[in-house]
């Protein structure tokens, strides 16, 4: 019987790592699809520019993405480690670490062949930081800068270390999610198991601990380091296959023969966290404004009296446009100080911008006040302050 998963599991590998190395090149609106600016504190999300002040959006979407993983682990168990797991895909990649370890022959190519992945590893990284096409640009020019060149070279080292001094073993000793699989799993989460009921048919091959890349023996129950690769699956549907029987391992849900419950109590509480959170996340999405407006106090210009006794204040609009484009922001003031006129009653701002613009309201009375902008689709943003009286 041929192999039934690793095919399967090795092609998630590959869309993966495409993935991983091509987002950085994918652009929507002129920025990057998915990239963390540093020097503006901005986050590019598939279009949508999330300023730091935003950043609650980010706590909120971080929140669902962890009750997810958590609900995901508890129903499908460990699914995460064996087929989306950087760690392994990187290794799986790569040749053992046996053969790294020596430079001669064979074991040099594959050597070179770890650290030019690591290399490219790091560069990617780098990309979720800094555009790869100014990266590129710069490396070529010999220009690349302190910062990027030393995190570049931090992060391949790092990588390069990892292949090939610890590879799967940090999957069986630190990585902290193999430590905590224990507390998020119950009797019902799906493991891949050894059926205890059949164990007489075992012919004693040891195929399973042969390929298992952590060095586990699966028959001997469910195991911390187990990354759930399923190669052991594999591994004993080849050898029983040749006498006409299916594989004595195989994916359970708690033990073999054992039912599905997707509504048990606890997956059930999970998966309303989920839905909540991600409720609240579709309510931020939808309520954000293109445009953040804060009102500040324009020092530089005291209230006056205006030579026809009427009052004057000045205002510093601090205006940030989330948008790519440029917006055409119309100004009033309407509130309980009367008839207001404002200067300028059109703002220009360019895309991605954050300015502050001082704005002059002359009116009849002092009192509060709202200082609206009306964009060129009719939505419109607010803001309060007071027209001050000055002292006489």
């Amino acid at each position: 019987m041929t192999s039934r998963i690793h095919p399967w599991r090795r092609l998630v590998h590959i869309l993966l790592t495409l993935l991983f190395f091509g987002l950085p090149f994918l652009r929507i609106g002129g920025e990057s699809a998915l990239r963390f600016d540093i020097p503006t504190l901005r986050l590019h999300f598939f279009g949508a520019a999330v300023w730091m002040n935003e950043f609650f959006i980010v706590l909120v979407a971080i929140l669902f993405l962890t009750f997810l993983f958590i609900w995901v682990t508890l129903v499908f168990g460990r699914v995460w480690c064996g087929w989306l797991c950087p760690q392994l895909i990187l290794t799986g990649m790569t040749a053992s670490r046996n053969r790294l370890r020596h430079l001669t022959g064979r074991g040099l190519s594959s050597h070179l062949k770890a650290l030019l992945l690591s290399v490219l590893t790091g560069a990617a990284m780098v990309w979720y930081f800094v555009s790869p096409y100014d990266f590129l640009s710069r490396l070529a020019a010999g220009d690349l800068g302190r910062v990027a060149a030393w995190s570049w070279g931090i992060l391949a080292g790092i990588t390069w270390l990892d292949l090939l001094l610890v590879r799967e073993s940090f999957c069986a000793t630190i990585c902290p999610y193999s430590r905590l699989q224990g507390a998020m799993f119950d009797r019902d989460t799906l493991v891949i198991a050894f059926d205890p009921e059949r164990a007489g048919e075992c012919v004693e091959c040891q195929a399973c601990i042969r390929t298992c890349p952590v060095g586990i023996d699966i028959r001997e129950g469910l195991q911390a380091a187990c990354v759930s690769c399923a190669e052991c699956v594999d591994a004993c549907a080849h050898i029983l296959g040749k006498k006409g029987r299916p594989s004595l391992i195989g994916y359970f849900y708690g033990r073999p023969g054992g039912p599905f419950r997707p509504f048990r109590p606890a997956a059930v509480f999970l998966a309303a966290a989920l839905f909540f959170f991600f409720g609240l996340l579709l309510l931020l999405i939808a309520g954000r404004s293109p445009v953040d407006l804060t009102i500040l106090p324009n020092h530089g210009y005291p209230p006056r009296m205006s030579p026809d006794g009427r009052i004057v204040n000045s205002f510093l609009l601090s205006l940030e446009n989330r948008a790519a484009e440029s917006a055409s922001l119309g100004v009033r003031a309407v509130g309980a100080a009367g008839a207001i006129e404002i200067s300028p009653p059109v703002i220009e701002i360019e895309g991605g911008a954050h300015r502050r613009i001082p704005v002059f309201l002359v009116s009849e009375k002092g009192g509060p006040i709202d200082i609206i902008l009306t964009m060129e689709d009719g939505t419109t943003v607010r803001a309060h302050a007071a027209v001050i009286v000055p002292d006489s």
